[in-house]
């Protein structure tokens, strides 16, 4: 691997374990603490930077992600590993960082252009005045802003609000005016005016002074460097308001301000204390803020930045724009901290009672739909049509350069005349609608600004309706707003009326989004991402949530790594004909104290010299994970013996990809490095095909009663031994845990279930010991009829690995030759009928089917040459039950022949015995459902 670049060595952060002394992987903490020792009393792991070997998983991460449909593994498998690798298209997008001293955007009438000599005037507090040839278009009390010219560069340093303007003559303008810099005389004057402006100007020439305060400055330009987000929904950019980064993120130290950095400091030191996994499992989201901002580069508006342990260092870039009005996460932290939300996606509504017609024009408009309330009895107006079927809000287009509130004001009193109303609210989220508009015979798609106002009063003006508008106004209960139609608004808007805060995470049409409102998310993702891109603050990318394996680790065990350290050449690989490295003998164990493994005292083994240059050279004192040797044990199972390569390719070959395999722990870390070093050796040749198995099944686990994972320090483990030696021994207990659940589901353990699995178990023993006992009839092909089937069955459970299924199979079949037998006695069909049961239940019940094996006649364990076979002459049945239900219920079961025909079988119903208790006169209906039932109706 090192030499086809897929094994390098470099220094990260990682989580270390001060007992074991070594590097733990994130999957190898729990609650805090290494997966070795988890006691009250042994310490907390914590962050190290360590010098450590990794595979380079992420190499082959396309090539593993695309290979994995097509694996015949478990659905849940299959979606782990794809989650694993975790690959997300998106863009990556800069923020600006800004300086504590950061000007921010103000709306100004005009601006004003000074050299950098005045701008340092104006910024020291000597120059509150300008003085212009050309008047301004600006009046008392607006604001300006002040830019600096130095030649072609013209740059903001602050905003200023006019206090005084006044028109003065060149000759009346004072020398000392802290306008510009003092003056000698006139002569001065002129000349210095003449230079700035024209050689035309005099001193009578009339200029106009405009005296000013500074509202606020930007003194000096700090660099700061900029944040980089990865983000899959560029669509959504607009809505981002504010940043995130992760605690370990390397820019907190730089951009936190002096009053935030206490908080901060602490924050990130509790963070840094818990695994990935605990800070994705927390519920309840934390942060603290950094007092930095950033400027979102779509809306050029500043925004905050915060720091959360939500956010991972090792995942994307470690910062995340937050969205909280299309992201669960980002929402709960908003409203936990009170963060602006702004909508930018709105979801598309297809109206199905009217959809967009293919021949019809498209319009598209921006609607505002009123939610109008009584001022007094709680109902709601709405408009009921006379010409068509509809019932629904008032509602109307918004006009150019027309406010939402204003156009529904508009809108209300020209269909109601209702003009005495306040304004209550308007719901956050638009809606993209798209519909057939009947009374105006066009498609419309809009989007739906929904606004909510209360009457007054009820006074009233004329309407203004138009031609087509044919309707009355109505007032309505709340309870009967669900029936309006079509407003395909309409599930939303009675959640919003109910309280609800909405949050849309899917696809739709961008709102509030500048020049991109209107366009598809899709559309929309490709056209900002191009966007950004000419700005150079963005850029379409594709990342991996699979990061590069970690493998080296500070501990004696484990397989050698076959490199030395030379001081002149460097990392230098054992020659091959040196390999294996073996390790020394040692009798202390311990970790040498200084980082490196015990290894590091075998001074004799550890000093070596350099296959290269042939000087001084030092031997890896790391040793790989186990988890390394299980991802390959298997290809070296088929070779074994072999002393001089890894395994003979052509001997492999033969073997894999390895039929079946069956794991609880596996699903993700385990497969995946199987793979990836599976897939390794394919490309090197070794292999022909680059998965290793073709079939898996992940298990589930069993958990306590309450749910929560056996543990030793929790004291909440189930001692097998404790249950084998209540009496109901291991057979009962291996039953009961095939029993309880499909093997890819998760049980909670329950202690009544092995008294079930007993009880099953002895009845199978029961009812052997009776048949060995007792007289035995002539043939009976009535039980063969019975165990055939379940012999097939079961036989298929077991290769599908539908353990509980085959087990209730034999359960059944343990209660029909009970059934049998009470009605018919034994005869000798029962030996071979029993045989099976036996041979069917041995892989779970092994101790009790040997013995049972025996008692039966047999010599050889169950275990040898004792599956059944099911011949097809007895799959199906001689008679069939039909149910006899009246007025749908059960009155009684009919034993017949498979081949008797309706008319008999309707015949039989209704002179069965207790049937006619419940039928007195000619019944209503008999009806016969094929093979199953007949239900009668009186």
């Amino acid at each position: 691997m090192y030499r086809a670049g897929l094994a390098y060595q470099e220094p990260r952060m990682q989580w270390w374990c001060t007992k074991c002394q070594t590097v733990l992987a994130n999957e190898q903490v729990i609650d805090g603490k290494c997966w070795r020792h988890d006691a009250p009393d042994d310490p907390e792991v914590a962050k190290k930077e360590v010098k450590q070997w990794f595979f380079k998983v992420t190499e082959y991460a396309d090539e593993m992600l695309e290979a994995t449909d097509a694996l015949d593994w478990s659905e849940v498998v299959k979606a782990a590993q794809k989650n694993w690798i975790g690959k997300s298209e998106g863009a990556e997008v800069q923020f600006e960082v800004l300086s504590s001293n950061f000007l921010e955007k103000k709306e100004a009438k005009d601006s004003l252009k000074f050299t950098p000599e005045l701008t340092k005037m104006i910024i020291d507090g000597s120059k509150t005045s300008t003085i212009r040839l050309e008047p301004k278009n600006v009046h008392v009390g607006d604001t300006v802003e002040l830019q600096t010219r130095d030649g072609e560069s013209v740059d903001a340093f602050g905003y200023a609000k006019i206090t005084n303007i006044r028109a003065m003559k060149l000759v009346d303008i004072p020398n000392d005016l802290a306008g510009h810099e003092p003056l000698k005389d006139d002569a001065d004057k002129l000349a210095r005016y003449r230079g700035y402006y024209t050689d035309n100007v005099t001193l009578e020439t009339e200029f106009t002074i405009y005296d000013f305060d500074s509202l606020e400055l930007r003194t000096q330009n700090v660099e700061l460097d900029p944040i980089t987000v990865f983000t899959t929904r560029p669509d959504t950019i607009f809505g981002a308001t504010f940043l995130v980064l992760a605690p370990e993120h390397e820019l907190v130290k730089q951009i936190v301000t002096d009053d935030a950095r206490d908080v901060v400091e602490q924050y990130v030191k509790d963070s840094l204390k818990k695994s990935e996994l605990e800070r994705q499992e927390t519920k309840e989201k934390t942060g603290v803020p950094t007092g930095a901002h950033a400027i979102n580069p779509a809306t050029g508006e500043k925004i905050p930045i915060w720091v959360a342990d939500y956010v991972l260092g090792g995942y994307g870039t470690g910062a995340i724009m937050a969205v909280p009005a299309h992201d669960e996460r980002d929402r709960e932290f908003a409203e936990k901290f009170d963060l602006p939300v702004v909508q930018v996606v709105a979801e598309t509504l297809l109206d199905q009672e009217n959809p967009p017609r293919v021949d019809k024009e498209n319009t598209r408009r921006n609607v505002a739909m009123c939610i109008i309330d009584h001022p007094t009895d709680g109902t709601f107006l709405t408009l009921k049509w006379h010409k068509q079927p509809w019932h629904n809000f008032v509602m109307g287009g918004i006009e150019e350069g027309e406010s939402l509130e204003a156009a529904a004001r508009r809108e209300i009193t020209e269909e109601t005349g209702y003009v005495d109303m306040s304004f209550v609210e308007s719901m956050p989220v638009p809606l993209n609608s798209k519909f057939y508009a009947a009374h105006k015979d066009v498609n419309r798609d809009i989007i739906t600004h929904v606004v909510r106002f209360k009457l007054n009063s009820l006074d009233t003006v004329a309407t203004a309706r138009e031609e087509h508008e044919d309707f009355e106004p109505m007032w309505v209960e709340k309870s009967a707003l669900s029936q309006l139609q079509p407003v395909a608004e309409l599930g939303h808007i009675l959640r919003w009326l109910d309280g609800e805060t909405p949050i849309y995470h899917g696809e739709g049409v961008l709102v509030n989004s500048g020049k991109f409102d209107g366009m598809s998310s899709s559309e929309a993702r490709e056209q900002i991402v191009a966007w950004l891109e000419q700005q150079g603050v963005g850029k379409a990318k594709i990342t991996y949530k699979i990061r590069d394996w970690s493998v080296s680790r500070q501990r004696y065990w484990g397989a050698p790594i076959p490199v030395v350290h030379c001081d002149k050449d460097g990392i230098v690989l054992v020659p091959d004909d040196q390999l294996p490295v073996i390790l020394p003998e040692l009798e202390d164990f311990a970790p040498s104290g200084d980082g490196r493994s015990a290894l590091a005292r075998a001074t004799e083994w550890l000093n070596t010299t350099c296959p290269t240059c042939g000087g001084p050279a030092t031997r890896e004192t790391d040793t790989l994970d186990t988890y390394i040797c299980s991802s390959w044990y298997f290809l070296r199972y088929f070779d074994g013996a072999n002393e001089e390569k890894i395994f003979a390719p052509e001997v492999v070959n033969k073997w894999m990809p390895i039929d079946f395999y069956n794991g609880g722990d596996h699903a993700t870390a385990h497969m995946m490095y199987a793979r990836f070093v599976t897939r390794f050796f394919w490309h090197q040749g070794l292999l022909d095909n680059p998965e290793p198995f073709k079939k898996f099944l992940f298990n589930g686990k069993v958990t306590a009663s309450d749910g929560t994972m056996f543990s030793k320090s929790k004291g909440n483990g189930v001692d097998p031994l404790e249950i084998i030696n209540q009496g109901y021994g291991a057979d009962a207990l291996r039953t009961y845990l095939m029993f309880a659940a499909p093997l890819e589901q998760w049980i909670r353990w329950d202690s009544q279930g092995v008294p079930g699995t007993y009880r099953f178990l002895s009845r199978v023993w029961n009812l052997v010991q009776e048949y060995i006992g007792a007289d035995k009839s002539s043939g009976d092909d009535a039980v063969l009829r019975l165990v055939h089937p379940v012999i097939k069955k079961v036989t298929g459970d077991l290769e599908e690995q539908k353990y509980n299924t085959a087990i209730a199979a034999m359960m059944e079949l343990t209660n029909n030759l009970y059934a049998l037998k009470a009605k018919n006695g034994f005869s000798s069909d029962w030996q071979f009928a029993l045989e099976s049961l036996v041979a069917l239940v041995a892989p779970f019940a092994p101790h009790m089917a040997d013995q049972l094996w025996h008692d039966l006649g047999h010599e050889t364990s169950v275990q040898r040459d004792s599956w059944p076979q099911w011949d097809d002459a007895y799959l199906t049945s001689d008679t069939m039950t039909i149910i006899v239900q009246v007025n749908g219920k059960l009155r009684a079961k009919l034993e017949v022949a498979a081949d008797t025909n309706e008319v008999e079988i309707k015949k039989l119903a209704l002179e069965d015995e207790n049937v006619q208790k419940f039928v007195t006169s000619e019944p209503k209906k008999v009806i016969y459902v094929k093979n199953k039932l007949v239900s009668i109706v009186v």
